[in-house]
This record gives structure tokens, C-alpha cells and sequence, in this order.
């Protein structure tokens, strides 16, 4: 089988092909032999959640046999109203995702797990923090976000002590000579800034604010 490269045992992928977050899940629920259920970043990737590393683990519940490389066990009891089902392939539900990502990770990446997976399911936090309570993940995230930037945009601003800004207010690149003409103050930030540099993305939003007379 030159044209095609192996993943796990009897499941393969045509050689070259880049492999998504997605397209590793299926594979492991194949390796399973159609059994186990996904979760974790795996049910994330099912349940359409975007900014899945392609690289993060393959992550099942309820398989009878060792884990192969690359395969992490689920091992934490799953109600049976955790379960839904998406293209035959049988996961945990957004809610309990959200939940178990928001517990596991580091902080930052919780957040921007769980507001990509709220903004593709549509799922409330409400119906994550009724389930388990789930506090300060949850507490900063907001499905109104569209990418991991705008999640660390606004978690400088409200770790920073300002008020939580209302999503979604989306301002695209066409659109900012038309805010600009209207009245508005852009604050410009980058990608190394919102990583490295907070301290510059919360000044200058002070700075802006500040021009308009609000206190703070």
C-alpha cells in the first residue's frame, strides 16, 4: 500500500495528506472497530468546533483494549444523556466537552476551546454550568468569539480589571475606513502582542477610552 500511510492498525490515510483534528478522530474511532465513543478534543473536532490542533490527542471513552500511540483513554464516568450521535459516530455532548476541556487545560486554551465549541454548537453556558459547575473557565468564555485573537483580546481586557466587552461586534478590514469616518476609535493590536505584550493591548484600549471621558 505505497499511496497510503499507516495511522493505527487495519486504518490508513492516502500518503501526503494532511491530517485535521477531525480526520484523527475518525481514525481512531475506526481503529476502535467502530465502538468506542469520542471525547475530549476528539468530540470537539466532531461537533464542529473550529482551531482544533491537528496534532491534539485522540481522545475515546469506552474502548475495551489497550490504547494504541497517539490514542488517549477517556476514563471518567459518562451519564447516558452526556451521549449524542453525529454521522453514526458516537460522542459526549458539547456540554460535557466543554466541561472536561474547561477542567484540563490551561486556562487560556480552555477558554478558547470552549468558545469555539460554544460558537459552533450553539450550546449555552448556562446548559454547561447546569450540568457541572464549572467556574472560572466558564465565567470568561463567550461563543460570540470567532477565532483564538479575539478570545485573548478579551480575556486582556477583563483580567485587566475593564468591563466585559459585548460579543459578537464583528468589524472586518473593508469596514474600518466606514467606523473610522462614524466616530470610532480603532485600537490596533497583533498576534505577539495578545501573546507577549498584554500590557500595550490594555493601555491602548485606556488610552482610547479615556479620549471619550470614560472614567476608569
Amino acid at each position: 500500500m505505497r499511496s497510503y500511510n499507516k495511522i493505527h492498525r487495519n486504518v490508513y490515510a492516502p500518503a501526503g495528506l494532511e491530517l485535521t483534528a477531525l480526520d484523527r478522530a475518525h481514525a481512531g474511532w475506526l481503529w476502535s472497530g467502530r465502538k468506542a465513543m469520542l471525547a475530549g478534543h476528539s468530540a470537539a473536532a466532531l461537533l464542529g468546533a473550529k482551531w482544533i490542533p491537528p496534532d491534539a490527542p485522540v481522545e475515546l471513552a469506552r474502548v475495551r483494549r489497550p490504547a494504541a500511540r497517539g490514542i488517549h483513554v477517556y476514563s471518567g464516568h459518562i451519564e447516558d444523556d452526556e451521549v449524542c450521535e453525529i454521522n453514526g459516530i458516537s460522542c459526549i455532548t458539547a456540554a460535557r466537552t466543554a466541561y472536561d476541556l474547561g477542567r484540563r487545560l490551561p486556562l487560556e486554551t480552555g477558554v478558547i476551546r470552549i468558545d469555539a465549541l460554544l460558537n459552533a454548537t450553539k450550546v449555552s453556558i448556562g446548559q454547561v454550568d447546569s450540568m457541572k459547575k464549572l467556574r472560572v473557565t466558564l465565567d470568561l468564555a463567550d461563543g460570540g468569539a470567532e477565532s483564538p485573537q479575539e478570545t485573548r483580546a478579551r480575556l486582556a481586557l477583563v483580567q485587566s480589571g475593564m468591563a466585559r466587552p459585548v460579543t459578537p461586534n464583528p468589524c472586518h478590514e473593508q469596514r474600518l475606513e466606514f467606523l473610522a469616518a462614524k466616530g470610532w476609535l480603532i485600537a490596533r493590536v497583533s498576534a505577539r502582542q495578545l501573546r507577549y505584550q498584554r500590557e500595550v493591548v490594555v493601555r491602548r484600549v485606556c488610552n482610547a477610552l479615556a479620549h471619550r471621558g470614560c472614567p476608569l
